[in-house]
């Protein structure tokens, strides 16, 4: 009945008239757990014991045991925490790594900027001593 209304909403019947209703919360359980699955139709009322959707969308009961097996199969809260407190160790260990070597390039670049002051100050130096009178044009005698 649930695959009935999910194909006349899919393709609804030309000509117009009202629109198809929707399916009710149960049915749309249903079509949730056979979304993607081939439809074929077997025993009524049967079961698929090699499917695992059956026990999904069974009873409330057997819901309420599925819930109680996979609460056991998670890690505890407390464990949980722990493994978040590593991921959050480990963030903070690598961004402080990440930050001693970005100021090492730093470090390294005021280097060179320093070597290039120094270099150019010498080549200043050179121009000076070789050239005075076209420094003395330039700027007056007392900054020479």
């Amino acid at each position: 009945m649930a695959k009935g209304k999910l194909s006349e909403m899919k393709r609804p019947k030309t000509g117009g008239g009202p629109k198809p209703p929707s399916p009710s919360v149960a049915e749309q359980c249903i079509l949730d757990c056979l979304e993607g699955r081939p439809s074929l139709e077997g025993i009524a009322g049967g079961i698929d014991t090699a499917d695992p959707a059956s026990e999904v969308c069974g009873p409330p009961s057997i819901l309420k045991k599925k819930d109680e097996s996979e609460d056991r199969s998670k890690p505890s809260s407390k464990k949980r925490k722990t493994t978040t407190q590593d991921l959050e160790e480990k963030t903070l260990t690598l961004e402080h790594e990440k930050m001693r070597e970005e100021i090492q390039k730093i470090k390294l670049e005021r280097e060179v900027l320093e070597l290039k002051k120094s270099y150019y100050n010498l080549k200043v130096q050179m121009f000076v001593n070789e050239h005075p009178e076209v420094v003395a044009q330039i700027l007056p005698v007392h900054e020479v």
